[in-house]
């Protein structure tokens, strides 16, 4: 851990608690960082710690709505997409906005994940087992809605 040039080494605590938290190459980044800094114990003071690395914090520009909205967006897509597949897969009328469709599908993703996780011991869902739960929820959406979504015959009273 020492160079010829840097002859200071790491504290005892920061060495404990890398060794228990890094892997390899983490590791390894820390130390040629370390011994790329020409004095540790100079350069330690506002905003770095003892090692003389800077803390590791957020840009100030950092914005978390940005990510909840791009968040948000892929999920209602994704809900999309599996509400859509469960729709084309079980047979009948099914007069639904895309927001439903959506929802159905998201519905069917998060019913699918946990059956998932409680009952197969498993981690996700996939995709296969998303729009099955989701055509299982389409259908009692429309035993639900009953009489709504029978087909009319030409002819029959409205």
């Amino acid at each position: 851990m020492m160079q010829h040039s840097n002859p200071k080494g790491l504290p005892p605590e920061f060495v404990d608690k890398m060794y228990d938290d890094y892997d390899r190459a983490t590791r390894r980044a820390v130390l040629k960082l370390y011994r790329a800094t020409p004095d540790p114990g100079k350069t330690a003071g506002a905003g770095r710690d003892a090692t003389g690395l800077a803390s590791l914090t957020r840009p100030d520009a950092y914005d978390w709505r940005v990510d909840l909205l791009a968040f948000l967006i892929i999920l209602f897509f994704g809900g999309l997409l599996v509400g859509a597949l469960a729709r084309l897969l079980l047979p009948g009328p099914d007069p639904m906005g895309i927001f439903m469709t959506a929802l159905v599908g998201l519905c069917g993703t998060i019913s699918a994940g946990l059956f998932s996780w409680y009952v197969l011991h498993r981690h996700g869902a996939g995709l296969i087992l998303s729009v099955a739960f989701s055509m299982l929820i389409v259908w009692i959406y429309r035993r639900s809605r009953g009489a709504e979504y029978r087909r009319r015959t030409p002819g029959s009273p409205r």
